[in-house]
């Protein structure tokens, strides 16, 4: 399908600013017809009038398109992937350009209290997770001394910046002596109906996963979350259930990229 733009300046800016596109041309004699080959069968198109009425005065379009972009044009298209020695390449993409990997993790204790380690590569607390106990009644528990009626514990990890996340696992030196349930809810603040509370993990009993092997989840793409300070919509909430006051180390890993 061939789309027409309106005028040379905006045929640039689609295909060349905004998608970087493989530009082709023909010379039909009296114009240049630009095309740029974009996905799923579209062709956008421009027809450039080489000269003015005179037949001899070049039109600004088309001195622009001889001066900037011509000599670009017409490279071999190919959905293939190429380095610089012509070998294919099999990557994948699975995040926008500029984006980093980033592969981290938030170490704890069940049932205690200040045993929440998350830190940068400096050793700094990074900041972005928060420990929460609460008890069979569902209050929070706060202060010392009230580890013991600890029941479920929560860590909320939300980063303050745009995340698309691959996977994601939880390690343990071995596996627990009780049961430890767990459940991962991305977006836990935005009900269901208006796409969050995404459950990710659910209901997985520890005690039966290996120690050695520990919990693994990968999604098999990346699913991007856009930061919103207000609807925290990269928020991720680890909520362990366990008998009351069992404390178990254990680290979660969080396989990333990363604005």
């Amino acid at each position: 399908m061939d789309l027409c733009t309106p005028s040379w300046s905006s045929f640039k800016t689609i295909c060349v600013t905004q998608k970087a596109l493989n530009l082709q041309y023909v010379d039909t004699g009296d114009a240049y017809r630009v095309i740029g080959p974009d996905a799923n069968g579209i062709n956008w198109v421009y027809d450039i009038p080489k000269f003015l009425s005179d037949g001899t005065t070049p039109t600004s379009d088309a001195a622009d398109f001889v001066a900037t972009l011509q000599s670009a044009c017409n490279g071999k298209i190919s959905i293939a992937q190429l380095d610089p020695d012509g070998a294919l390449q099999t990557r994948l993409k699975v995040a926008p350009t500029g984006w980093n990997f980033n592969y981290r993790m938030v170490e704890l204790q069940l049932s205690t209290h200040g045993s929440l380690t998350n830190n940068d590569v400096t050793g700094a607390d990074v900041g972005d997770a928060v420990m929460k106990l609460y008890d069979a009644s569902g209050t929070l528990l706060t202060g010392s001394g009230v580890e013991a009626t600890a029941v479920k514990t929560v860590i909320d990890l939300e980063p303050p910046y745009n995340i698309c996340v691959v996977g994601g696992s939880i390690r343990m030196d071995a596996k627990p002596t009780q049961d430890v349930y767990v459940n991962v809810i991305a977006v836990p603040d935005v009900p269901y109906a208006y796409g969050g509370s995404k459950v990710f993990v659910q209901n997985v009993n520890l005690s039966y996963i290996d120690g050695a092997i520990g919990l693994n989840a990968d999604g098999r793409a990346a699913k991007q979350l856009t930061y919103s300070s207000s609807y925290h919509t990269n928020k991720f909430r680890f909520q362990f259930t366990h008998p009351a006051g069992y404390q178990f180390w254990c680290g979660i890993l969080m396989e990333i990229y990363r604005q």
